[in-house]
């Protein structure tokens, strides 16, 4: 198939690539946003027109990279929030937070869901906690390590903060997210409330949830799980 290309695809690419950063890389996490872009085959083409005149260069190979995620926890974590929340703008509803809490084995509802990101649950400002998914029917707390090390007994306070909010009867989970899914140093106490997840996991739930996505929501969620792999494989 021959794809024609416009003089405005650039100009609809780079706004965007504007939306993307706007909407993910900020202080909160967006409720929505509609974002115009080239169909897929339109980016492609335009990335290899591109890339012809300067032999190695490839500058849409993924567009998280260009956005300058590299292995910042905070930015990560603020991207990973926005795809857990089902009223984002990220076009996959709630593919990726049914999944995500699948893999965490919480089967409960997720209607109502709030996601919060940078969360005090307990008010105390030693206790930040990375991720928080508090719903009428769970409590999750993520904790995300790319590069940073464990805090002393960091697993054991919030299992204590999650036990202490769900309260009775709410079923409650602390998420340990790192590149290899290996088990923390504390939290063995609370270890059937602990789950620990591999970013490698994320990166396979994150592609099943786009699978049958739009060209922009497949493109962007893809890329992320590319940016996860890279960051996992050094």
């Amino acid at each position: 198939m021959t794809v024609q290309l416009e003089r405005e695809d650039i100009g609809r690419l780079q706004d965007a690539l504007n939306a993307v950063r706007n909407t993910c890389l900020v202080d909160h996490i967006p409720v929505g946003t509609d974002i115009d872009v080239p169909a897929a085959e339109r980016i492609l083409l335009m990335a290899n027109n591109l890339r012809a005149p300067v032999g190695n260069w490839h500058p849409f190979d993924n567009v998280w990279e260009i956005a300058r995620l590299k292995k910042d926890e905070l930015r990560i974590s603020r991207v990973l929030a926005w795809y857990l929340d089902p009223k984002a703008g990220h076009g996959l509803g709630a593919g990726f937070i049914e999944r995500f809490l699948s893999l965490s084995e919480i089967h409960a509802s997720f209607s109502s869901v709030r996601v919060l990101c940078e969360n005090y649950p307990d008010g105390l400002t030693g206790n930040r906690v990375d991720i928080l998914i508090d719903s009428p029917h769970f409590l999750l707390i993520v904790e995300v390590k790319i590069g940073a090390g464990e805090q002393p007994d960091q697993i054991d306070r919030y299992c204590r903060i999650a036990a202490s909010r769900a309260g009775v009867g709410r079923p409650w989970k602390v998420v340990y997210l790192t590149l290899d899914g290996r088990n923390p140093a504390s939290g063995s106490s609370d270890a059937d409330q602990v789950f620990c997840m591999s970013w490698l996991d994320v990166a396979c739930i994150l592609r099943g949830a786009a699978e049958h996505s739009s060209d922009i929501s497949h493109f962007l969620a893809n890329n992320f799980a590319d940016h996860i792999e890279n960051i996992v494989r050094g």
